[in-house]
């Protein structure tokens, strides 16, 4: 992540604090902090939030699976 985007970010969020936050950022390093720490938690939820649908996927595609497999065996069992 680099600081552009951390700022950028944070000010497309704000825009109409877009100067306040720049300068702040520029002169504040504990708002800076903040800034970063923010801009990795909205990326970790995005990660995790992709993760999460492929993994609602899988849990579909598994249930028509075991769905499948059971009208198979409800053939053999009803022979």
């Amino acid at each position: 992540m680099s600081n552009t985007d951390c700022l950028e970010a944070l000010i497309e969020r704000h825009p109409d604090r877009a100067e306040g936050i720049a300068r702040l950022y520029e002169l504040d390093p504990t708002f800076r902090e903040i800034c970063h720490d923010r801009h990795e938690v909205v990326v970790s939820l995005a990660t995790l939030d992709s993760r999460r649908r492929g993994i609602d996927r899988e849990v579909e595609d598994f249930e028509v699976l075991l769905g499948q497999l059971d009208i198979e065996i409800a053939k053999f069992l009803g022979r």
